[in-house]
């Protein structure tokens, strides 16, 4: 009985050493996976950053080309307005025409 009870505490200080060597294992196994994930964290947070940082110079970029545009559309209309009255004869086509006609006149005079 003696010998029975010597191993039985023999058999639960070896449970007890497995147990802590068991803890220990599994709280190594985590602070691991713990620090893979941060790390993890720590390259998206940097990504997000980078990405966060080219999505602003895009946007300057988007901006600029906006208002490069509205100021482009703007000529646009300015000589298409031009255009318009040039055609319209605003601009003294009509009297290029009368000049025209007036050397016409002229020449028929010279020649008679």
């Amino acid at each position: 009985m003696r010998r029975a009870l010597d191993e039985a505490k023999e058999n639960e200080v070896l449970l007890l050493e497995a147990y802590e060597q068991l803890e220990a294992d599994v709280g190594q196994e985590v602070d691991r996976a713990l620090a893979k994930q941060a790390d993890e964290l720590a390259r998206v947070a940097r990504r997000v950053q980078f990405l966060e940082g080219h999505l602003e110079a895009e946007r300057r970029q988007v901006a600029l080309l906006g208002e490069e545009g509205a100021r482009l559309e703007g000529r646009l209309a300015d000589a298409s307005s031009r255009n318009a009255q040039y055609e319209s004869g605003v601009y003294g086509l009509p009297q290029v025409g009368a000049v025209r006609g007036n050397e016409v006149l002229r020449d028929a005079v010279q020649e008679d």
